[in-house]
């Protein structure tokens, strides 16, 4: 947990070394509540924020609390979201609304993928 506190201020906008990381380690020795915790942290901090939100359900679902990370993803759909907050290139604001649906049990894969396959062509990512 020291060396994740060390990282975390190197880079302290990013929700991994502050919360998600150290919520594996916590859930790795057992306390599987500071864990969510830390997991609903990321979600709390910037509320509108979709990946945000998103890597909050993804956190509670690594965790076993599938139920919980759906609850999470539906209550902040309905308050509103921000799509198009901290999006790194080649995501596009369509491409985390449609993963965002896509985690909520909407659309299919098969429509995510299409949509990543153009994204990846658009970043020029080997394997297009």
């Amino acid at each position: 947990m020291s060396d994740l506190a060390v990282c975390a201020k190197y880079d302290p906008q990013s929700p991994f070394y502050a919360r998600i990381y150290p919520a594996l380690v916590l859930a790795e020795m057992g306390d599987y509540d500071a864990a969510a915790a830390r997991v609903r942290a990321v979600a709390d901090a910037q509320p509108q924020s979709a990946l945000d939100v998103l890597w909050a359900a993804t956190g509670l679902r690594l965790l076993g609390q599938a139920d919980a990370a759906g609850d999470l993803l539906c209550e902040r759909a309905a308050a509103g979201l921000d799509f198009a907050s901290g999006l790194v290139p080649p995501q596009s604001e369509e491409w985390v609304r449609a993963l965002y649906e896509r985690c909520r049990g909407g659309s299919s894969d098969e429509e995510l993928e299409a949509l990543a396959r153009q994204l990846r062509r658009l970043g020029g990512c080997a394997g297009s």
